[in-house]
């Protein structure tokens, strides 16, 4: 091998390690404890879903997977493709608590492969093996109730200008329980 093949093994090899330290380490745990009435559907429940390797700083969310916001489908058919979705003809499911837990198909798009490899991060594949026309779907990913968020806040207000090596940042520890 030549100089530039090994900097492009190098270059796959880092890129390799950087998606799966980046993208990696999501455990879907159980059926999540929250119900959610929708007005017009009827009532959801998702999975509880915790990060883990590189999201280990993470907290757990609730996912809500394939939540239908529109439909291709009805009288006019493929020539509502570029309009926008209808929810008039959305099934209903009454009083039952349906279980949103398995992705929907995506958009139609180009593949992944180039020279016999694919370029994806961990559980994309799955994902977008089935692809379909009719996509309109949504994935929502929601903090679970009762648990807090933490962030920093820099509570010091100087500029620049008035900015010396004596001065001090404060920081302020913000919390929200959700």
């Amino acid at each position: 091998m030549n100089r530039i093949d090994n900097q492009i093994v190098c270059l796959i090899v880092a890129l390799v390690v950087y998606v799966r330290d980046v993208h990696g380490g999501v455990v879907v745990r159980r059926l999540g404890d929250r119900i959610i009435r929708l007005d017009k559907q009827g009532s959801i429940r998702g999975v509880s879903v915790e990060f883990t390797e590189a999201g280990h700083k993470l907290k757990p969310v609730e996912r809500f997977s394939g939540l239908q916001y529109g439909t291709l489908r009805g009288n006019r058919g493929s020539m509502l493709r570029f309009m926008a979705p209808s929810s008039s003809n959305m099934a209903s499911w009454g009083e039952k608590v349906r279980e949103f837990t398995v992705f929907s198909p995506v958009c139609p798009h180009p593949s992944n492969t180039y020279a016999g490899i694919t370029y994806s991060s961990n559980g994309r594949s799955e994902i977008t093996e089935v692809q379909k026309e009719d996509c309109l779907y949504l994935n929502l990913w929601a903090p679970i109730p009762g648990i807090h968020v933490y962030f920093a806040v820099d509570a010091s207000f100087t500029d620049s200008a008035t900015h010396s090596k004596d001065s001090t940042h404060k920081q302020e520890l913000v919390a929200w329980k959700l």
